[in-house]
């Protein structure tokens, strides 16, 4: 009896243990989108070229039409 006390014990202890480092980790996550500044939006847009549908460097040209795809309110003039 006194056996079968320690298990349930432990297995209560350790639903705990889990279930404290489920919440833990869903509410830092480390790669969690940040929302930009002003400042920085401002920054990302000033750094893109002049010319908004020519393909920038790291892009293939095929990657960058689908980039601008997923964003048609800002290329429409290039799609």
């Amino acid at each position: 009896m006194e056996k079968e006390r320690v298990i349930e014990y432990a297995a209560i202890a350790a639903a705990l243990v889990i279930l404290a480092v489920g919440i833990i980790s869903a509410t830092s996550m480390p790669g969690a989108a940040k929302p930009y500044t002003q400042g920085q939006f401002q920054q990302a847009m000033d750094s893109q070229l002049p010319d908004k549908c020519q393909t920038p460097p790291g892009y293939t040209d095929a990657k960058w039409r689908e980039h601008m795809g997923h964003h048609p309110e800002l290329y429409q003039e290039c799609l």
